[in-house]
């Protein structure tokens, strides 16, 4: 059997290794026949050869060839198991052939990989870059080439890259590797590669966006079920104790009139154990007993009550931009309602001198859901909501935490909370199956988008 070294699908080596794991096959006397056989300095024996022939002139490889199905009968009787026949006799235009064509065979590979491959030279600069770096950091190939690796990061960035090209630095935590470039998450490995003359490196570059962004949200899902099952439970015996205080209120109402003295002071307690009363239904909604009630609605009946209910009770306005033509949803109207006012009252309270909140909505499919939030999305339509205010924003480091159980920076404001509304619109909009997130810069304003599944009247049907 005669094998080549450089062929589409698989090397030779390879395949003399799995002629050999064959039973059938076992035996068979094995010849390489190539160009780059001593071009390649392997030991072909070590992959199961028995013989190893040059491509050459015709004539002088038509008689190792010969030899060699000769020899085939006696296993080499003492042979040089080593030699390459015709080394001597070798075209080098053979060679030429092979190498371009092992060549486009590894090109056709990287470039059609999902990870950005690069090298570099001992200096840092880009001497090779495949199709996949282009997309990911949106920089041509011309422009790449020959430029200087680590000048691509931040410069808060360099300092980390340029400890990962030095030898014997491993990351301590798989994340330490991740940078943001381009505006999305990237996975940076690096692999030396030893030379006669000097060291390079070959750069692996991984979009990691959709993977962290899922392990997030799976933590944070996490956490609020946990939180969710010990707020509903506090919930509901707490609800009761509500209804017993509020109860006895009523009744000592009943046996006084508007001119007592303590009339005001129950009017105020029955006001704060209302408000209580309140705080609890937030907790059962947020917890596992508040499911929703899903039936078909208007997004935009939806907004114009939110909008409705915050003109009248503060000092910002809302604009509107919403089309004519957007799809319906299937909400428990009770539940979202609360998820948007909780959304626009803290866009308010983010202006505490007035402004204008926008609200835009549209129509969106589920590549624009998948490439906005970074995570799977089932299939069908989406509705798209956006919610901009232009207060004081929020800081790079709480950005994380809003969505976070009592975390809340109301204390800059004139009320005080325990940081429950945000909890409660993320497990709201969850539970409706769709995404929330949030975009913000101190002092430019704060961006909420919300992608809620459109209703489907075939798939209700």
């Amino acid at each position: 059997m005669f094998v080549d070294l450089v062929m589409p699908h698989i090397s030779g080596y390879k395949l003399c290794r799995i002629i050999r794991n064959m039973p059938g096959l076992k035996e068979v006397y094995l010849i390489i026949l190539s160009a780059v056989a001593e071009e390649e300095a392997e030991n072909f024996t070590e992959f199961g050869a028995d013989a190893c022939i040059a491509k050459g002139p015709f004539n002088e490889m038509a008689s190792h060839v010969l030899a060699a199905i000769d020899e085939s009968t006696r296993k080499s009787q003492g042979r040089d198991l080593h030699e390459i026949r015709g080394s001597r006799d070798f075209s080098h235009r053979e060679i030429t052939k092979e190498l371009l064509l092992s060549k486009k065979h590894s090109e056709l590979i990287l470039n059609n990989l999902s990870e950005g491959i690069l090298e570099l030279a001992a200096e840092g600069k880009i001497i090779y870059a495949n199709s996949a770096v282009t997309r990911l950091i949106g920089i041509s190939e011309t422009a790449l080439l020959g430029s200087d690796f680590v000048e691509m990061f931040h410069r808060d960035d360099r300092e980390r890259i340029n400890k990962m090209m030095k030898m014997g630095w491993i990351p301590e935590k798989s994340g330490d590797s991740v940078v943001t470039l381009n505006n999305i998450l990237i996975s940076v490995n690096f692999i030396q590669v030893t030379g006669e003359e000097q060291n390079s490196f070959i750069v692996i570059l991984e979009n990691v966006t959709e993977r962290i962004r899922l392990e997030e949200e799976k933590m944070k899902i996490k956490k609020l079920e946990s939180f969710g099952l010990i707020a509903g439970g506090v919930a509901h015996d707490f609800n009761n104790l509500l209804t017993v205080i509020l109860g006895n209120i009523n009744l000592a109402q009943m046996k006084t009139t508007s001119e007592d003295p303590v009339a005001a002071a129950l009017r105020e307690a029955e006001k704060a154990s209302l408000q209580a009363k309140d705080l609890t239904e937030k907790f059962i909604t947020f917890s596992s007993g508040g499911k929703p009630d899903k039936k078909p609605s208007s997004i935009k009946e939806l907004i114009d009550n939110c909008v409705a209910g915050l003109r009248n009770a503060s000092n910002v306005t809302c604009r509107c931009s919403l089309p004519d033509v957007l799809w319906n949803v299937a909400v428990d109207q009770g539940q979202m309602k609360q998820a948007f006012c909780n959304i626009l009252q803290n866009a308010g309270e983010a202006m505490p001198k007035g402004g204008v909140i926008e609200i835009a909505a549209e129509n969106v499919t589920v590549d624009s859901v998948r490439k906005d939030t970074g995570l799977p999305v089932s299939s069908g339509g989406y509705v798209k909501i956006c919610i901009r205010d232009k207060g004081i924003g929020i800081p790079e480091e709480n950005i994380e935490k809003i969505f976070d159980p009592y975390f809340t920076t109301r204390d800059r404001w004139t009320q005080k909370g325990l940081g429950l509304g945000l909890v409660i619109t993320h497990s709201i909009i969850k539970k409706h199956e769709g995404y929330i997130r949030v975009e913000s810069k101190v002092g430019k304003g704060t961006h909420f988008y919300i992608y809620l599944p459109a209703y489907d009247e075939d798939s209700a049907g």
